[in-house]
């Protein structure tokens, strides 16, 4: 039996051109998967490069409030200095022996202690990155609790927040960074594997704020 045309071309032909045209479409399907995984890769990297200089930014911004009130409390203590040794020198002219008892109070000075300025971290909460980022001022955290900054570090890992320097944190980018180009990791990230990475690259918790 003749074998049936279709338009002049053979049944088998048309079938091995199908087969074909499967394969070709099948292939396309795999490139345009490979081409979106890419332009996703490519995306992701940008926003966290995106985010990277939106908190390095606000680390400097939080660095110079810092600088500007240790600056203040300098110059107040100075003043109070000067108005506790002029108060003595008075009092000591005087002889008057109430008032030179207030002078050796004054000349005492304060006795809590000191303020501390300057520790400025990155934060990432316990979603994780992008979504759980942020900058805190330890020392400016410290000051209003009137806590010891090491207090405020451990509260705030208690609730599940991972703390690092300027510097750790730009490092941590590069790393997250690498890892989504070469597909081993994608956005989002949680805390727990971002601590496995901070572990694996000797990422740590600093307790100074990179000015």
């Amino acid at each position: 039996m003749a074998d049936i045309i279709v338009r002049g071309t053979p049944l088998g032909d048309l079938k091995d051109r199908a087969r074909e045209l499967a394969a070709a479409v099948e292939s396309l399907a795999t490139l345009f998967e490979r081409e979106a995984t890419r332009l996703q890769r490519e995306d992701e990297v940008f926003r966290l490069g995106t985010l990277r200089s939106a908190i390095l930014q606000s680390v400097d911004s939080a660095s110079t409030v810092e600088r500007a009130a240790s600056n203040g409390h300098r110059q107040a203590a100075l003043s109070a200095s000067l108005v506790r040794v002029g108060l003595g020198l008075v009092t000591r002219a005087l002889e008057n022996p109430r008032m030179q008892a207030m002078s050796r109070q004054l000349l005492a000075g304060p006795t809590r202690k000191e303020p501390t300025f300057g520790t400025v971290l990155v934060r990432i909460g316990p979603v994780g990155v992008p979504q759980d980022m942020g900058v805190v001022s330890i020392s400016e955290l410290a000051r209003e609790s009137r806590k010891d900054e090491r207090e405020v570090t451990s509260g705030l890992i208690a609730q599940g927040n991972r703390l690092f320097s300027g510097k750790d944190f730009s490092s941590l980018i590069d790393i997250l960074t690498e890892q989504i180009l070469k597909c081993e990791l994608s956005l989002p990230i949680s805390t727990q594997r971002l601590y496995k990475l901070a572990e694996q690259y000797r990422l740590r918790l600093s307790l100074k704020s990179e000015s």
